[in-house]
């Protein structure tokens, strides 16, 4: 059994992308992982969903303010799901007595660290491994299908996201899983689980991440789009109610309102926009800056995905038994773009490239997948170079609050400067046997990547 599945090309793509994730591991903590696993640690340490023992281990984006406690600004999704992975390491943290400060700090830190390992890392690898089944409805051509799949793997967002603890790649899974789920019910058999998991998922996405709402409706209307409403909806509707509940519940029962988030309490959100909506008509500038700008365009950070661009125009003018997944595909991406573009932190604060846009990325992907037979494959390798390139740098020297080009002005010059290397674990290193001439990190690097390639050679050659 356990041979069969060591030999599917599934299993070989997710060990793959897995290890390759793990090897880049580029931050321990952060806002947006601090902030998640605080809630977390609160709730396994202290019994309490107040997150006041750490919040000074969080910036004021995401800690919320009410009723004189602190709250994690972020949906519960992800902490709910590092729990139990949290209190298997907890007795071990227990038995180790460090001062009460140090202790906050390593509880987080460990919180973190696992969140990356099994939840963030292996819901990306699994989205790959959902991308590479869908794509065979698409092309036909398996190393086609296991190219694209490691394009969107290591040249989009996902390589540098993957590579910490970053909720919204979660919720990007639940929701691309949930459209695996009903294209399955659409295309080859009706089945109640299936349906009822796919309503389940669709929710659960939101509960990770509150700019999936978007997508949560998007994929309600395809499923209308070959169903009537009848028992299938009914089916899938009731999925959704478990996590919409439970979101619900969540504000309720620490914001006395289950339609009020922790953003509407955030500190950041009262002292900068204290007379703004948080939400508003999405502006030109915002959209300019999310599609094609140097600073947080989408096809921009990912080249490759101007392909979906011309995917999309590409199968409307022809017929195609799959032209509603293009469309609605092409639909997810201009609805979470559209809501990200509407909020005033629509760049995502310090981070590299358009991140909320992230859930959009696996989408795109059918689109140039359905053109790959179209398109020379000189054009495909060349995109697919440069936005490897692009996102390879992130995943090597981190993330930077910039406020320009990233890539020119800072990331670029980091080849020359830093030599190239995974840059995080190097900076640790520094600290204890100093600053390493940029030649022989370079020569380190490429020694390590020698082993990791042999390493995957190994899992492929099964």
């Amino acid at each position: 059994m356990f041979k069969k599945i060591f030999k599917k090309t599934e299993f070989k793509i997710f060990l793959t992308v897995w290890i390759v994730y793990l090897f880049y591991f580029s931050e321990i903590g952060g806002s947006n992982s601090n902030s998640a696993a605080a809630l977390t640690v609160s709730i396994a340490e202290d019994n309490t969903l107040s997150i006041d023992r750490y919040k000074n281990h969080t910036d004021r984006h995401n800690f919320a303010f009410y009723k004189g406690k602190y709250y994690s600004a972020l949906p519960p999704g992800a902490s709910f799901l590092a729990l139990p992975l949290y209190m298997i390491f907890k007795p071990l943290l227990d038995i180790l007595h460090f001062p009460d400060h140090t202790d906050s700090i390593i509880r987080l830190v460990v919180a973190s660290v696992i969140s990356t390992i099994f939840l963030t890392s292996v819901a990306s690898a699994l989205t790959a491994i959902l991308l590479f089944k869908l794509l065979k409805h698409f092309t036909r051509n398996d190393k086609k299908r296991i190219f694209l799949t490691f394009v969107f793997s290591f040249g989009t967002l996902f390589f540098l996201y993957s590579t910490r603890y970053e909720p919204v790649l979660i919720s990007a899974f639940f929701s691309f899983f949930a459209f695996y789920l009903l294209f399955n019910v659409k295309y080859k058999e009706f089945n109640n689980k299936m349906l009822f998991l796919a309503g389940f998922l669709s929710a659960a996405a939101v509960t990770v991440h509150y700019f999936q709402a978007a997508v949560f409706f998007i994929l309600f209307l395809y499923l209308l789009s070959f169903s009537k409403i009848d028992k299938k909806v009914l089916i899938y509707i009731l999925g959704t109610l478990i996590p919409i509940a439970l979101l619900m519940w969540y504000h309720y029962y620490i914001f006395d309102n289950p339609l009020k988030t922790g953003y509407n309490y955030s500190a950041s959100y009262l002292d900068w926009y204290p007379d703004e909506n948080k939400f508003d008509f999405p502006k030109i500038g915002s959209i300019w800056g999310l599609t094609f700008s140097p600073f947080k365009g989408f096809f921009f950070y990912m080249p490759i995905t101007l392909l979906a661009l011309y995917g999309f125009f590409w199968n409307l003018a022809r017929k195609n038994m799959y032209k509603a997944e293009i469309i609605f595909s092409f639909i997810i991406f201009i609805s979470n773009l559209i809501f990200v573009a509407s909020s005033v932190f629509w760049y995502g604060g310090c981070s590299y490239g358009p991140r909320y846009l992230a859930p959009s990325i696996p989408f795109m992907f059918i689109i140039v997948g359905s053109v790959m037979g179209s398109i020379p494959m000189v054009y495909i390798y060349f995109l697919s170079a440069i936005s490897i390139f692009i996102n390879y740098l992130s995943a090597i020297y981190g993330r930077y609050c910039l406020t320009d080009n990233d890539i020119f002005n800072f990331y670029i010059p980091s080849l020359f400067n830093k030599g190239l290397a995974n840059y995080n674990p190097l900076l640790m290193i520094s600290r204890y046997f100093g600053e390493i001439p940029s030649y022989i990190v370079a020569i380190l690097h490429f020694l390590v990547i020698f082993l990791l390639c042999l390493l995957i050679y190994l899992v492929w050659r099964r």
